[in-house]
């Protein structure tokens, strides 16, 4: 099982978040030559809270997170959300298909947010001239889709301790590899219990719940100061098989933390 390998210290399924963008600075003779690439790029700040672009609208632009969160969701008719990915630097979005089309979900800004962008077009272009730039675009792509398939695991199969504690494992171990952070230290994390509920299809309550269970095993702790993980063999347990404390049942409302 390629989480359980990772917590060991052996290579991980997903590659590493570089802390650039995809989008290098052009030289001067690469630009004399006129080829497609970074000129056209522009950068943006976002506000927390803020779309970067809107579900089932126009988007013609490609983003490439610089710095902070963003997180990709699709709302429903009635107003529930579904995050389909927490992006951090490094992470691309926007892109549709044909180019120009209307976007099938959201991203917003969770902290604040610097974003290079490019238009569909120009990016579509930089990638056929230019192979560095289309291999790792394609590696980076790649890591999102195991990714994405690693969340519909955890929504579908895992009962709430093993997928809370999956998710929590799966961001912390980007993020050291985007950061080099070292074991055992504790790292930021902004995304509330409800986005973490919005990614898993459990309540706030139920995230709540779950992380006392996994703070009174002394597992890891997650509070306004960041994400620990204190006891990662005992994660790798949890991840292994559940244990108790917590039922394998996925409420999705009526619970109150306590």
């Amino acid at each position: 099982m390629p989480h359980l390998m990772a917590l060991r210290g052996e290579p991980a399924d997903a590659p590493p978040i570089p802390r650039q963008h995809i989008f290098d600075p052009l030289s001067a003779e690469r630009t004399r030559a006129g080829r497609p690439g970074a000129a056209g790029r522009e950068s943006r700040f976002f506000a927390p809270g803020a779309e970067l672009f809107a579900q089932d609208q126009i988007n013609e632009d490609v983003f490439t997170l610089v710095e902070g969160w963003a997180a990709l969701h699709h709302i429903l008719e009635d107003g529930r959300r579904q995050i389909l990915q927490f992006l951090l630097p490094g992470d691309i979005c926007g892109f549709v298909s044909p180019p120009g089309g209307p976007a099938p979900h959201a991203a917003e800004a969770l902290t604040e947010v610097t974003a290079t962008v490019l238009p569909q077009s120009q990016f579509v272009s930089m990638l056929a001239a230019d192979a560095r730039q289309a291999a790792s675009v394609i590696g980076r792509l790649s890591g999102s889709i195991v990714a994405a398939h690693d969340s519909l695991v955890d929504i579908g199969r895992r009962n709430a301790l093993e997928a809370v504690a999956h998710l929590l494992f799966r961001l912390d171990r980007r993020i050291r590899e985007a950061g080099g952070a070292s074991p055992g230290a504790t790292i930021d994390f902004p995304p509330t219990q409800e986005q973490l509920g919005d990614a898993l299809g459990l309540s706030a309550a139920h995230v709540c719940r779950t992380l006392r269970v996994l703070r009174e095993r002394g597992i890891l702790s997650l509070d306004r100061h960041g994400l620990r993980i204190h006891d990662p063999g005992a994660l790798n347990r949890i991840l292994g098989q559940d244990e108790r404390g917590v039922s394998g049942s996925r409420q999705t409302g009526g619970e109150r933390c306590r």
